[in-house]
């Protein structure tokens, strides 16, 4: 965690930490997390204020973390070292978010690093990147069951008991079960019982392991068939932000899981850079301009029912169109948009392939 540590503090230029500074950082980061010290619902609070969003509980959460630090720095408070409190804040959640298996939480900071607000920096954002890809990953290869035999020694004690049961009846004595006998029948259950959770191991590993060759399968289809489901045609006769749409969409209804395969960019890159025509780059107000008809007719996004954070500035915009559909003025989406959102809608454009990698985070985010 130090040489993490370092590259932050570096890359914000603060100089003055040493050794000793980053190892007491380090207990404090870890006492915070071992104690359990923040609600699940404080973590979230927490990376919203990460990434600039006031709340009114926040200051006490600070209060707490600053509480922790002080026994290992007494001279830590939450104003004099405001510089380096965004890093901690971030390695806490980072390290939060991998214990707890937790996708909402790095999802948020990816999405609002990528549409253009880098106020976290990049050594925070490389960090939850490198997590989050990890995931995809390890979704789709599930930890390998092994095979074993399935012999619980059935067949001899059955073959044992009839035995006894012959020659006691030609000895006129009735049967009845040994207590080693009784013992072998508890063992054998035993048995039976271990064989059985083996199986709804196995199943599910195997089930796990289908599922991700579907997902390959039905994705490289989709790049040789050249054809929008969504649009019913060719992609080769959409328009550029009907294709952004399109290929988001589609690639998102193509996952087979939480979060999009390990190759999800790359793939996004050539599905949309195959039909991108002449255009090199894409703004927010031209995409909105574009799909609204879609949009509205909730024929791709179900975006009336999308609870939305700040980070999603696209899907946010196609919600905010949907909701002044009855409008008269063309134009009114705007000031719905930018009163919910930090952003402007003039400010966000990006190259076209980088719009719609966004939009499939957005859409990731929303379904997590």
């Amino acid at each position: 965690m130090e040489k993490i540590l370092r590259q932050c503090y570096k890359e914000r230029k603060i100089i003055s930490a040493n050794s000793i500074v980053f190892q007491s950082r380090i207990k404090s980061i870890e006492s915070i997390l071992k104690n359990g010290i923040l609600e699940e619902a404080e973590w979230k609070i927490l990376t919203n204020w990460l990434l600039r969003e006031e709340n009114k509980d926040v200051e006490d959460i600070l209060i707490k973390l600053e509480e922790v630090f002080c026994q290992e720095d007494t001279n830590f408070t939450i104003e004099q070292n405001a510089k380096e409190l965004p890093i901690l804040v971030g390695i806490l959640v980072y390290k939060y978010s991998k214990i707890e298996e937790n996708y909402l939480l790095p999802m948020m900071i990816i999405c609002e690093y990528h549409s253009g607000d880098r106020m976290i920096g990049e050594c925070l954002y490389q960090l939850f990147l490198r997590y989050i890809d990890e995931m995809r990953l390890s979704m789709r290869h599930p930890e390998y069951v092994e095979e074993r035999n399935y012999s619980i020694g059935a067949n001899q004690l059955r073959k044992s008991i009839t035995e006894k049961k012959k020659k006691l009846e030609e000895e006129g004595t009735s049967f009845s079960y040994s207590d080693t006998e009784i013992d072998t029948l508890v063992n054998l259950l035993e048995k039976c019982e271990n064989n059985f959770d083996y199986i709804m191991q196995r199943e599910q590993y195997l089930t796990d392991e289908l599922s991700a060759q579907k997902e390959e399968t039905d994705i490289a289809w989709w790049l040789l068939d050249e054809w929008s489901q969504s649009y019913d045609c060719p992609f080769s006769e959409l328009k550029i932000e009907e294709i952004v749409l399109a290929v988001s969409v589609e690639l998102y209804n193509l996952s087979q899981y939480t979060l999009g395969p390990y190759a999800i960019r790359p793939l996004i890159y050539r599905g949309v850079s195959h039909w991108k025509k002449c255009t090199n780059t894409i703004s927010l107000e031209g995409f909105v301009n574009g799909v609204k008809d879609k949009v509205t007719e909730l024929k791709l996004i179900n975006i009336e029912s999308m609870e939305l954070e700040q980070v999603q500035p696209i899907l946010m915009a196609l919600k905010c169109i949907y909701e002044c559909k009855e409008s008269t003025d063309e134009q009114v989406w705007k000031a719905v948009f930018e009163g919910r959102i930090k952003r402007k809608v003039a400010d966000l454009k990006m190259s076209v392939e980088e719009f719609a990698y966004q939009l499939y985070l957005e859409l990731e985010l929303a379904y997590i």
